[in-house]
């Protein structure tokens, strides 16, 4: 089997970046990527060493989630959207963000595929396309068109050609919020 290319996480750079200001003595205010700077407060941290003696807190989950939490979701889903989502078919808690992109590029595309991110965007887009063999599509964004995605510069045959888009609103980093007006061009 051949070697995968990995390629360095954007926070990989801005981090280094980070450590060398602070090591030039350099006061630092840290946006980078939303990791908490603050222990919890102290009424939350005995809670939770609370719970940890609980039997049923320390083993593992079941791997495709506890049914009364998916059935939440699923209720949630109908009373917030007016989504139907059935709890045991169409319900997946995941331990994370990146890991539902990885997999839901990892499930729709191969070798062959064609999958298109906007930039600047979240590096696990990226990264989620190329671990699925797929070839990617930049959509740029640019502060004159207010980091909207230009949709209109990529040709019909990009377009066509695209089996999965990801498009990330309110984006990170920019803060940019989708209209309704431009959603439904």
């Amino acid at each position: 089997m051949g070697k995968v290319k990995a390629h360095g996480n954007f926070f990989d750079k801005v981090y280094e970046k980070l450590r060398i200001a602070k090591a030039e003595g350099k006061n630092v205010l840290d946006l980078s990527i939303g990791d908490p700077d603050l222990p919890p407060p102290e009424f939350a941290t005995g809670l939770f060493i609370n719970q940890m003696h609980k039997e049923h807190i320390y083993t593992y989950p079941q791997i495709y989630g506890e049914n009364t939490f998916k059935e939440t979701i699923s209720d949630w889903a109908y009373r917030k959207h007016g989504v139907s989502v059935h709890p045991e078919y169409e319900v997946l808690p995941l331990l994370g963000v990146k890991e539902g992109i990885v997999h839901l590029a990892l499930g729709t595309l191969g070798y062959g595929d064609v999958g298109a991110y906007a930039t600047p965007s979240y590096p696990i887009y990226r990264q989620a396309i190329e671990m699925s063999k797929a070839s990617s599509v930049i959509i740029e964004t640019k502060p004159e068109n207010g980091y909207l995605p230009d949709l209109e510069s990529l040709c019909s045959n990009d377009l066509r050609s695209i089996k999965l888009l990801y498009l990330n609103y309110p984006n990170n980093p920019t803060g940019t919020v989708l209209m309704n007006l431009f959603a439904n061009r």
